[in-house]
């Protein structure tokens, strides 16, 4: 990594999450987590206009409406009342696959709808931990980061490399959340940021699944690691200790890791085969 992609990739999410992790401790508890899911928003959208320049309008590539699918996850945050929280997750669920899936060359319609309703239940049910009530929210964060880095490694091993920087960009502003978590645990910051960072991976997992050659099993494995959340809720009464944390980034940690181990093999194997790839 040179020095600039490392600015990119790295220095600007510490920064955007850093300042950000600082409002938003110093805000009332209606406002903190609504903060902390647009620090996320804003670390991931930064990148991307890094990365890929920023969007046009009406969008000219389809890695230019990812800011706008990503960007509607701080919504999530703002809103109140659990009958809402999920009316928006529904809509936000479905975006992804429905607008991504309409750039798509000769995709009829009803396989789209298909699709879009499957991608949303899918979503829905790997969102199910963080639409919860704040209580119990402190891993998430952790384990959305250890997805995210394993899906940038992932998109890295399907030839797109810019795609990985945004990922990684997410991965880095969720994973100082994460940190900062073990040092002042608040919960609020932590289901806002778990929030945002969910409507954002969902996005980019459902651009690498239709655009890039990210095998069906290696998307299932970073899936899983992504579901270990809901073990998280098995024992909501024990305390979300420093160790319990990390014991729970670590079960997500292990589906991802066979996930990235499959792609270095599949993508030494493509590089072997054709040495002009």
């Amino acid at each position: 990594m040179d020095e600039l992609t490392a600015l990119k990739v790295v220095g600007l999410p510490l920064l955007v999450g850093t300042v950000g992790w600082c409002v938003a401790l110093r805000c009332g508890p209606k406002l903190c987590g609504a903060v902390a899911g647009l620090t996320v928003v804003l670390s991931c959208i930064v990148v991307q206009g890094t990365v890929v320049g920023w969007p046009s309008f009406p969008p000219r590539q389809s890695l230019h409406l990812l800011p706008l699918l990503v960007g509607s996850g701080a919504l999530l945050g703002v809103a109140r009342g659990r009958g809402l929280t999920l009316a928006l997750a529904v809509v936000l669920a479905l975006a992804p696959a429905w607008f991504l899936l309409g750039r798509l060359p000769d995709v009829e319609l009803s396989s789209r709808a298909l699709w879009a309703v499957g991608t949303a239940v899918m979503l829905l049910l790997l969102w199910t931990p963080t639409l919860a009530p704040s209580q119990g929210a402190l891993p998430g964060p952790g384990v959305l980061a250890v997805v995210a880095g394993g899906a940038a490694v992932a998109a890295i091993f399907s030839h797109s490399v810019k795609l990985a920087e945004i990922t990684g960009g997410l991965a880095v502003c969720l994973g100082l959340i994460a940190v900062l978590t073990l040092w002042r645990p608040h919960e609020q910051v932590c289901r806002g940021a778990s929030l945002a960072g969910s409507a954002a991976l969902g996005a980019l997992l459902v651009y690498g699944q239709h655009f890039l050659s990210m095998p069906p099993l290696e998307l299932t494995l970073l899936l899983a690691g992504w579901a270990t959340l809901h073990l998280a809720r098995l024992r909501p009464d024990h305390p979300w200790t420093v160790a319990r944390q990390l014991r729970q980034a670590l079960l997500a940690a292990l589906p991802v890791i066979t996930a990235v181990v499959m792609g270095f093999l599949r993508y030494t194997a493509e590089q072997e085969s054709n040495p002009y790839y």
